[in-house]
């Protein structure tokens, strides 16, 4: 049974609003429709959901907010790659979380990931349950 459909989702639903008061969202793709299929599944959070769609802007706004607490990263853009941004999201900031979304599922991929600066990945299509699953078990 899907996790919206199930018992589980106010509390886990609950556990994301709280976790985000006060804080701030990146979603970092070129793809447009894919960074607006993102920001309307986190929109019930009530929280800030900001998006760049290349690497140079992704930095800018992340230097910019301090109040980022969680990124979704592409990791292929037409300019740049979505490993160094991470790394340099790492340098900046530590403690952000950073979820890796791709559409490349290949075993190489996932070792590379598994060994990188991201904490968790997620594969597109990106299912919304999948989405809040994986958010929520990365977040205290």
């Amino acid at each position: 049974m899907p996790i919206l459909q199930s018992a589980l989702f106010k509390k886990l639903m609950n556990h994301l609003i709280d976790f985000f008061n006060k804080k701030s969202i990146l979603i970092v793709d070129d793809d447009h429709m894919s960074a607006l299929l993102l920001k309307e599944n986190l929109k019930f959070l009530n929280t800030t959901l900001l998006v760049a769609y290349n690497t140079h802007d992704a930095i800018e706004i992340f230097k910019s907010n301090p109040d980022i607490a969680l990124v979704l990263l592409d990791l292929k853009f037409h300019t740049g790659c979505g490993y160094e941004v991470a790394k340099q999201m790492r340098e900046l900031s530590p403690k952000v979380i950073i979820i890796a979304q791709t559409a490349m599922a290949i075993d190489e991929e996932r070792i590379k990931l598994k060994h990188s600066c991201f904490d968790g990945y997620i594969f597109k299509p990106i299912l919304s349950d999948l989405l809040l699953k994986t958010i929520s078990n990365l977040i205290p």
